[in-house]
This record gives structure tokens, sequence and C-alpha cells, in this order.
């Protein structure tokens, strides 16, 4: 989990607002941006995480986070724990509130 947190913390920043019109072919890569979380790493990197982003797993995962009604707790906890990463940050002022990991 934390390998994943750590990949993917700038998850949200790389989602790309649909236009007006979404063709109904339109999968869940078409509102990433690959590319830039690929170029995010060093070029060590790149072939690994390029591998990753194009799998049908990412490609469920997101699909999970863009269509959810937010009731599946597989995807608040991991969410969560992302935002409990970022509120580690020293660079972070504003907490992200994580009720889920807070429970207990």
């Amino acid at each position: 989990l934390r390998f994943f947190t750590a990949l993917l913390e700038r998850l949200p920043e790389l989602y790309v607002m649909p236009p007006a019109r979404v063709s109904a072919r339109a999968v869940p890569a078409d509102f990433f941006d690959d590319e830039r979380l690929v170029t995010s790493f060093p070029d060590a990197c790149r072939e690994w995480v390029s591998a990753v982003v194009g799998s049908q797993a990412f490609t469920e995962f997101l699909h999970d986070r863009l269509t959810g009604d937010g009731t599946r707790l597989d995807v608040a906890f991991f969410d969560e724990s992302v935002a409990a990463k970022r509120n580690r940050s020293r660079r972070v002022l504003t907490k992200r509130p994580t009720p889920l990991l807070s429970r207990g």
C-alpha cells in the first residue's frame, strides 16, 4: 500500500476535464494525463511506470475512481491513505480529513 500511495500520490492532479460532449467510446484513460505521470519519474523508472499505466488493472483502478458513487470502501481507503501521506508533508498547509482511517 505504501508503494502505491507514493507512486500515485499526485493522481487527482492528473485527471483531465472531459469536454462537454463525451464520446460513447470514451474509456477512463481518456480522462487521465498518463504522459505527465510517466515523465514525472526518473528516466530509469519510466518504462516500468508506463507499463503500469498501460495495464488493464490501472484502467480498472481509474474506472473505479472516475465512475464511483462514493460508496466503495476500498476506493475511499486508498484515497484516504494518499491523503494521509500528503498530510504528513510539511509542504501541505491544508490537511485533508481522513475519517475512515481515523476510526481505527
